[in-house]
């Protein structure tokens, strides 16, 4: 999991899932969208689309923005095609 410039979010993933070798928290990683094989993230514009041009099956969380909101109903909707 990445959490970004989150420290309170790595911190509680660190201790939640602590003796996991399996799940792997990290702070920020370059070019996160290639070295993944699935994506949890809001509905934006610029990480969605990459992961759209990768092929990344997405988890899209809550839109905070009206255009995240569309972004997500658009993204879903291809999906479902």
């Amino acid at each position: 999991m990445v959490c970004g410039t989150n420290q309170r979010l790595q911190y509680s993933l660190n201790h939640r899932f602590a003796g996991r070798p399996d799940i792997r928290i990290h702070r920020y990683v370059a070019d996160m969208c290639w070295t993944t094989d699935r994506y949890l993230t809001k509905p934006g514009n610029i990480s969605t689309t990459e992961a759209v041009g990768k092929g990344l099956p997405m988890v899209l969380a809550d839109a905070v923005a009206t255009y995240e909101e569309q972004n997500k109903i658009i993204f879903i909707a291809q999906a479902a095609l």
